[in-house]
């Protein structure tokens, strides 16, 4: 490339000419038409799908692009000290956007088979970033040996969550399996690398900037949202008797950042009027391990964060351990008994074994969300962990009034009351496969989607017991 592809002056990149080779390219997204799909709500998802398909396109067809303009080094024709400064230069665009793609395209050089699954469509751009993130230079042989799975794994589960604390666990396995890498030195140095600056500013203005370790944040995180939970539930209290039912959220009394700000102004204000040596309350986090050895296939926060066996040790002194038996990636056998009392094992279980809202795409946590009955308990639904899965009260709140039948509902008693359950068992137990997209909104109302590919780790024919460690204040 010669130094006049890019302009040592700032051009806007409006200004450009089109260069020859996508001259068809731009006319045809220049002569879109979509004004007609303005009264058409299903179109328009259509339309928004599909651009953001094309999008993930030209992120693929990019990637050869930048990899041969990084490779012969021709950013460095104008005297720019990196391809990355000359890009964001030149495009107008975040360095740090600019530093992504261009780690993107040179880590798929060693990565045929992720991009091949790019170039196809199969997967998108943050997913091929994690794959990039995992194939470190000390853990490149074991990449190449994983890499059919790994691509797998992201063409094949949904959520994006799930799908990077999957690749989480494998990059703790293949460290342990590295004499380049590990975990425990990784989370003392994720320990110890924690702090907080509390500094000043103009007329009294104070800034807050901190880092945590994966145990403490959460600590840190959860009370947070409780207490913003609780001041976002009373600002729609007040909206609603000053505005009637009909009010929005923009007519609320402060943003989600004016509300985590209170709520850490409230954490301490509550933390200087508790006496000392007053009794903490417990739980504050939860931890899912493997039971036998602490270091298995399942070893994270009740959040999603992946812990090292040390960081699960550490622990141990100060928490109380209940006992939950899985059989396979789903189904509870058993919650055991603490030794302080414990109620509400049914519901306890479809927490631990759902973790968060069970509508697709919704990370409300299990805390926030209520426990639903599948197949409704006045059309005869049983109250099993079977037949319940976690929904957040909006999504919860959004279920057909009192579905209409469908072919996953049991049959009813004839000459039934209205509203009374039948007193025998249903014939059919819901269908927990997940079909979302082939039955609309209705057929997963009847259904229960899996949940994180974490569990799938537990072998669908053995039996596996999952300790789950509850954290008390320290």
């Amino acid at each position: 490339m010669t130094a006049a592809a890019f302009s040592s002056e700032p051009v806007p990149p409006g200004d450009r000419p089109v260069p020859a080779a996508l001259a068809e390219l731009f006319t045809a997204m220049e002569q879109l038409d979509l004004q007609p799909l303005a009264a058409d709500d299903d179109a328009l998802a259509d339309v928004l799908l599909g651009l953001t398909r094309a999008a993930a396109k030209l992120d693929a067809i990019t990637v050869p692009v930048a990899s041969a303009w990084d490779a012969r080094g021709a950013w460095g024709h104008d005297g720019s000290k990196s391809a990355r400064a000359r890009l964001a230069r030149e495009s107008w665009d975040d360095p740090k956007h600019c530093g992504t793609t261009l780690r993107r395209s040179r880590g798929l050089r060693s990565m045929p088979l992720a991009g091949a699954a790019f170039e196809a469509g199969r997967i998108g751009a943050d997913r091929v970033d994690v794959l990039v993130r995992a194939n470190a230079s000390h853990r490149a042989k074991e990449y190449a040996e994983s890499e059919a799975h790994l691509v797998s794994i992201a063409e094949t589960v949904a959520d994006f969550d799930d799908f990077a604390r999957t690749v989480r666990y494998w990059i703790d396995a293949a460290d342990d399996a590295s004499s380049s890498g590990d975990p425990e030195t990784r989370a003392r140095r994720q320990r110890e690398s924690r702090g907080l600056d509390f500094a000043s500013g103009l007329d009294g203005v104070r800034f807050l900037n901190g880092r945590f370790d994966a145990i403490d944040g959460d600590i840190v995180d959860g009370e947070l949202r409780r207490l913003e939970q609780q001041m976002f539930e009373a600002d729609w209290a007040e909206a609603r008797e000053r505005y009637g039912d009909d009010a929005r959220a923009d007519q609320l009394p402060r943003t989600a950042r004016q509300r985590r700000a209170d709520a850490l102004v409230e954490m301490a204000t509550r933390s200087k009027s508790l006496p000392d040596g007053s009794p903490l309350a417990r739980p504050l986090i939860s931890v899912l391990v493997d039971y036998p050895t602490l270091n298995g296939a399942v070893r994270e926060l009740f959040n999603g964060t992946v812990l090292t066996a040390g960081q699960v040790a550490s622990l141990l002194a100060e928490a109380d351990l209940e006992r939950i038996v899985f059989e396979g990636a789903s189904r509870v056998l058993d919650v055991g008994v603490r030794t302080r009392m414990f109620r509400g094992a049914t519901r306890r279980a479809v927490e631990v074994r759902d973790r968060r809202c069970s509508f697709p795409g919704c990370t409300v946590p299990a805390e926030w969300c209520q426990v639903d009955h599948i197949i409704e308990y006045t059309d005869g639904g049983l109250t099993t962990q079977d037949n319940g899965r976690l929904l957040c009260p909006r999504h919860n709140r959004q279920r057909p009034g009192r579905r209409p039948r469908d072919a996953a509902a049991p049959d009813l008693e004839p000459g039934r009351r209205s509203g009374r359950p039948a007193h025998r068992r249903p014939e059919r137990q819901p269908d927990l496969s997940w079909r979302c997209g082939q039955g609309g909104v209705g057929s997963w109302m009847r259904e229960r989607p899996p949940r994180s590919p974490v569990l799938d780790l537990l072998a669908p024919t053995t039996i596996a017991e999952v300790t789950h460690i509850e954290m008390p204040f320290r």
